[in-house]
């Protein structure tokens, strides 16, 4: 007798999601936050996330590599959690990240925090790295070496890494 063609052979029963499971893909989690926080649209899929990174909000932050604008993100989503934790939890319990993100998507003043969090600290970067530019390019203008700049920038009491 054939087994009909709708029954599956038998296998292992599906794997259960571990708790914080959600949790795992916390940067594309916060980068759609901090996309459609700046952009104004609801959290978005990952190809709109993806066409808002290129083309939309944050594609005036193209000279930071994507992976350091994923990790201001993800500090920013972690800064604003334990803020969250610390205010929710007595400080010796665990924090509750699932918690913490349905903070941020269910209540506008957590969600407005994360994103003020956010963009301070992408502008900071942002700032860096126009600084270097500047830097570079003034060096190669006046045809400085980098060591020279360096020590003015150190004399300056500023820094030439943000």
């Amino acid at each position: 007798m054939e087994a009909p063609s709708d029954m599956k052979p038998e296998s292992s029963p599906p794997e259960r999601p571990r708790p914080g499971s959600f949790f795992r893909n916390r940067e594309m989690i916060s980068r759609s936050l901090i996309v459609a926080a700046l952009s104004g649209h609801e959290v978005l899929d990952e190809e709109e996330l993806s066409n808002e990174i290129t083309a939309g909000p944050l594609s005036m932050l193209w000279d930071i590599p994507k992976d350091r604008i994923a990790s201001l993100m993800e500090e920013s989503f972690g800064a604003v959690i334990e803020r969250i934790a610390l205010e929710t939890v007595g400080s010796g319990d665990e924090m509750d990240y699932e918690r913490g993100v349905e903070l941020i998507y269910e209540e506008p003043p957590e969600r407005e925090r994360f994103t003020e969090e956010a963009v301070r600290r992408l502008r900071e970067e942002e700032k860096a790295v126009w600084r270097r530019k500047l830097i570079d390019l003034l060096r190669k203008d006046l045809n400085i070496s980098k060591a020279d700049v360096e020590q003015a920038v150190r004399s300056a009491g500023l820094s030439s890494e943000g």
